[in-house]
């Protein structure tokens, strides 16, 4: 089976996000795993409900509704629009409309006027470009959206894991479709093909191999200092067999 170049494509992964389609295949990211997302990160940072977070990569919302349920003030910014205007819905369905702030930004770019204490990144909503450069803006944005001493959370795949576990051909049944799933890795990227069946539609999501040393490199020319790297939401060690990467890193004065 011939697979597809290994390149990223902004606009297409942008589309698939914008999907229905994207969150019944995802549909196990449920309420309870963000509970202990956020559990963990009251333990590991010093953080209280007067602080605002920001989501970056809300998605439908899920975590950033969770942390409004708990007090928190939150600005929740996504890329796709048909997704945040999903996350509005639900976030009036759960009657914390009045502590989300929703916004439909591409997190490369900074948003002016925002002061946060905490902004957290999670499930891989990072590393979609090509370009290294790409990502090296969107961290250099996102610590432009934190007060000084603020944290920054980003959660991601532990490229170790997928080297070893890579499943290279997976099918999925959900709400009467089929999602035919291939993954390969290629320049240093791991990039996942879907075909929907009976739709006849076609998806590729594309994530660059991130290692723990590039990462604190990056997070150091941005203006982080790391103060943790953990391997899992429960805040175990990371080590090779660990499924996710999290760093915790804290913004300081230059």
């Amino acid at each position: 089976m011939q697979l597809p170049v290994c390149n990223s494509n902004w606009h297409h992964i942008k589309q698939w996000f914008n999907s229905p389609y994207y969150s019944i295949l995802y549909h196990y990211r449920d309420q309870k795993e963000a509970n202990q997302i956020l559990d963990t990160i009251e333990k590991l940072i010093p953080v209280s409900i007067n602080h605002t977070i920001i989501d970056a990569g809300c998605g439908y919302g899920r975590l950033a509704i969770t942390a409004a349920l708990r007090g928190y003030k939150v600005i929740a910014i996504d890329v796709a629009e048909k997704t945040i205007s999903r996350a509005q819905h639900l976030a009036y369905k759960y009657k914390v409309q009045n502590r989300i702030k929703f916004i439909v930004h591409d997190f490369r770019q900074p948003l002016p006027g925002i002061n946060a204490h905490l902004l957290i990144n999670m499930f891989s909503s990072f590393g979609y470009w090509t370009d290294q450069t790409e990502d090296q803006c969107t961290l250099q944005s996102f610590c432009s959206m934190l007060n000084y001493g603020g944290w920054l959370i980003i959660d991601y795949i532990n490229p170790e894991w997928v080297h070893t576990n890579l499943k290279p051909f997976q099918i999925s049944r959900h709400a009467n479709l089929t999602f035919t799933i291939s993954r390969w890795i290629c320049k240093k990227a791991v990039l996942k093909r879907i075909h929907i069946h009976p739709l006849k539609l076609t998806f590729t999501e594309y994530l660059r191999l991130i290692y723990p040393s590039e990462w604190i490199n990056m997070l150091h020319k941005a203006g982080f200092k790391i103060y943790r790297i953990v391997g899992d939401y429960k805040g175990e060690p990371l080590s090779q067999s660990s499924q996710r990467l999290i760093i915790i890193a804290q913004k300081v004065k230059p």
